[in-house]
């Protein structure tokens, strides 16, 4: 259908659903995180700003993700575990 054909910003890879999330949210993309298992996932984060982690058994060709791991268990507990060491600000 021509109607679902067009562009959309809320489309990954593009970012809008994740801008609209920090908008409502009031989350600092900078210090976030897109957990994902394709290459839109890790796009869409990378082009809101965020770091990305790819949950795949291999990484995948053409792929630029910030870490890797083979479940989404793992990716978890790294985030976390890169969260809980980051200075938090005080303010």
């Amino acid at each position: 259908m021509p109607d679902f054909r067009r562009p959309c910003p809320c489309r990954k890879p593009a970012p809008g659903v994740l801008h609209q999330a920090a908008h409502d949210l009031a989350i600092d993309l900078s210090r976030s995180w897109t957990v994902g298992d394709s290459p839109c996932d890790i796009g869409a984060g990378r082009r809101a700003g965020t770091r990305t982690m790819l949950v795949a058994a291999a990484p995948l060709q053409h792929t630029a993700a910030d870490a890797h791991r083979a479940t989404t268990s793992e990716a978890l507990s790294h985030v976390l575990r890169h969260h809980l060491s980051t200075p938090q600000d005080q303010s």
